[in-house]
């Protein structure tokens, strides 16, 4: 197996890039979120997640899931500018949307808990397992071609996955090597080192804010002020996110369906 380094001219720009006071270091990371776009800033989110070892393939697999869960979601709940008896019945959406509309909705409304197991069962084979000639990437890119017919650019393309791969590579978080001619990518370590020290020290505040909550209320909601719901979502601030907002990023938010709904 070869293992070639495509990008060591920059390791040491890499490198220096938080080499800055800790001060300087923490306000730039917090910075960091809120200049990303919202696509850049999700795959982040799942590079920051998984750190390593991580493929075109997969970001592009996750960041799908998460736009069609998210899509799909709110329509159902009359949160997306679309009515979705307008939307069933127009003629752009593809049987197999109409049916996945219809099983979501199901499973969202179950309350008995086998009946949910059983509709997360159907769901995962009926649109992300292979059958037959259809692959697991085939069948979720019908669920993507049938949402982006409806509402053009509304699920990003591989292509542009891939583009904004490249350009967080170009800014210095993620870098790539090449394995048996196949991208692997993986954090820049220097960032992943400054994001990680920051991401402890907000974990040791929200620890203290809730040891002083006992005697004073207002003490997390304080957090709530401090910190943009970005900036949490950026530092995988999940174990108090429920405590302040829900999630902004899709791919937390919808993490509940991906990780029930399909076999990932």
């Amino acid at each position: 197996m070869t293992l070639q380094y495509e990008n060591k001219e920059h390791e040491a720009n890499k490198a220096s890039l938080f080499s800055e006071s800790k001060t300087e270091i923490h306000d730039s990371l917090d910075l960091t979120p809120l200049y990303l776009s919202d696509l850049e800033r999700e795959i982040m989110i799942i590079f920051l997640d998984k750190v390593s070892n991580i493929t075109s393939a997969l970001v592009e697999r996750m960041i799908q899931l998460a736009f069609i869960f998210d899509f799909t979601e709110r329509l159902i709940l009359n949160l997306s500018p679309y009515n979705i008896d307008k939307f069933e019945k127009s003629a752009n959406v593809l049987p197999i949307y109409k049916s996945f509309i219809e099983d979501f909705s199901d499973y969202i409304e179950a309350k008995d808990p086998q009946k949910k197991r059983d509709i997360a069962d159907k769901i995962k084979a009926k649109y992300f397992m292979g059958e037959g000639k259809l692959s697991a990437e085939k069948k979720r890119h019908i669920l993507v071609r049938a949402i982006n017919k409806m509402s053009p650019n509304t699920i990003p393309s591989y292509m542009k996955i891939n583009h904004i791969l490249n350009i967080l590579e170009v800014k210095g978080y993620i870098q790539h090597t090449v394995i048996d001619k196949k991208k692997i990518w993986s954090v820049v370590p220097a960032f992943y080192q400054a994001w990680l020290a920051r991401r402890n020290q907000i974990l040791e505040e929200f620890e203290q804010k809730k040891r002083e909550s006992k005697t004073d209320p207002l003490a997390m909601p304080h957090l709530s002020l401090k910190y943009n719901p970005i900036v949490l979502d950026f530092y995988l601030i999940i174990p108090y996110r429920a405590e302040i907002a829900k999630p902004k990023s899709l791919i937390l938010k919808e993490s509940y369906y991906i990780k029930a709904l399909t076999p990932y």
